[in-house]
């Protein structure tokens, strides 16, 4: 069997899947709950999806698990929580990466008694974690994921998805390259990274892949009711992904040979169709040392600092008086 890997799914509508993608044996990186009944999160961007969008979005397609650990999964609280789990198990579809201690987190889930799939959050993504009475993500800590998987190491070949990295940065944090290389170390077959919403790097490393952030596959522009503070929705949150975060990589395993291959994506409103490029291919096997990385993260804010500042052009004006009035900046 070919299992697929998607990178991260919101939907607001329906989506159109190009046939010649052949997406099946689907594992889905579902990023929000299926309802907003529930006590929504303090403080932050609100995602909930309609949970028909996925099913008929994916209904010519079968899909064999969904990865629930992420930062927008516990949006609207435990009871969007357990509404979203309740739809997955009647239509019979296995989940893993959130939860409670007590069932860790529904890791893993098995798939043909072969492969061993786990889920986890770091906690630089201000997610909503779970504990012994609370549902959440499944902390991603490296000693705890390394307990984890030690029962199946022999058995089965263990892929491990995490949601971590910086929000629309092209490569991977040199301290997230470290804790994967180790992972690979005591054994894991597969890492799949998510969350930057956008593609990143992807390395071979002792003959194992290690995908850093498969980008949005199936992902809409952004329009909701955030920063709730305990009695209202204070702030309207509005984004609109440009192209180079509507590519993504679609992740693909062979069972039987162990076999991994990738494939790019491209969502552009509500199509999903291949996408070739050979500049793409060479891009996304660097990975940058820390100086590197440190020299990009400084081009990286600045950059952002003027898409921010030609987007609010008043506060450049203000900032031009203030100079002339002899304030600091």
């Amino acid at each position: 069997m070919i299992i697929n890997f998607l990178g991260d799914i919101y939907l607001t509508s329906c989506v159109t899947i190009d046939p010649k993608l052949h997406l099946d044996n689907l594992v889905l990186s579902v990023e929000a709950p299926f309802t907003n009944n529930g006590n929504p999160a303090l403080n932050k961007v609100n995602l909930f999806m309609n949970s028909e969008f996925l099913f008929k979005t994916f209904s010519e397609k079968k899909i064999i698990a969904v990865n629930l650990s992420n930062n927008h999964i516990m949006d609207y609280g435990k009871e969007g929580f357990d509404y979203t789990i309740n739809i997955l198990e009647k239509n019979k579809i296995p989940f893993f990466g959130a939860g409670k201690i007590e069932d860790n987190f529904h890791n893993p889930v098995i798939i043909e008694n072969k492969i061993a799939l786990f889920g986890y959050t770091c906690k630089s993504t201000n997610g909503v974690f779970g504990d012994n009475e609370n549902t959440g993500a499944a902390p991603f800590e490296l000693e705890k994921v390394e307990k984890d998987i030690k029962p199946y190491l022999r058995d089965y070949f263990v892929v491990i998805n995490i949601h971590w990295g910086k929000e629309h940065y092209s490569f991977p944090k040199p301290d997230d390259v470290i804790k994967a290389r180790s992972l690979i170390d005591k054994g894991v077959g597969l890492i799949i990274g998510n969350h930057p919403h956008k593609l990143q790097s992807m390395e071979i490393y002792k003959g194992r892949y290690i995908f850093y952030s498969l980008g949005n596959s199936l992902f809409h522009n952004v329009n909701q009711e955030s920063c709730f503070n305990g009695k209202e929705f204070t702030k309207s949150f509005i984004w609109n992904f440009p192209k180079k975060s509507r590519i993504s990589s679609k992740v693909c395993h062979d069972t039987e040979t162990c076999n991994v291959s990738c494939e790019f994506l491209y969502h552009d409103k509500d199509k999903v169709f291949p996408y070739r490029s050979s500049l793409l291919k060479f891009k996304n096997n660097i990975v940058l040392g820390s100086r590197c990385f440190s020299l990009y993260n400084f081009v990286k804010q600045n950059i952002i600092r003027l898409e921010y500042y030609l987007k609010e052009p008043e506060l450049i004006l203000n900032k031009i008086k203030n100079i002339f009035k002899g304030k600091i900046l």
